[in-house]
């Protein structure tokens, strides 16, 4: 079913990331692709390590909308997450306090 095939597109991406990063912004059309249709497979995985990474580099790239919605799925999934935490301040215009680490934690 549906699941399987963002598995299977999850392992590939996996695969040709490297690839694909080296080609450049010339293929952003083919990277938003890949990240709108593994987007739901992160969300139901709770995957915020790779919705936080697509994140910067959809918008490394040139797609702000795309990315901005990308890591506020990262933030929602899981705000202690590695890249979550290491982008904060890339993304929120300053450094996490303890207000957001309640918010995190009662994931809010």
């Amino acid at each position: 079913g549906g699941g399987r095939a963002r598995e299977d597109l999850f392992i590939v991406f996996q695969t040709w990331k490297n690839i694909l990063n080296k080609k450049g912004h010339s293929h952003l059309g083919l990277l938003k692709k890949v990240a709108k249709q593994l987007r739901p497979h992160f969300l139901a995985t709770h995957n915020a390590f790779d919705l936080c990474d697509l994140a910067l580099w959809v918008r490394d790239w040139g797609d702000s909308k795309l990315a901005l919605e990308l890591w506020e799925d990262a933030k929602k999934t899981n705000q202690h997450d590695q890249c979550v935490r290491e982008d904060w301040e890339r993304w929120e215009s300053g450094p996490r306090g303890q207000l957001d680490d309640l918010r995190a934690f009662l994931r809010l």
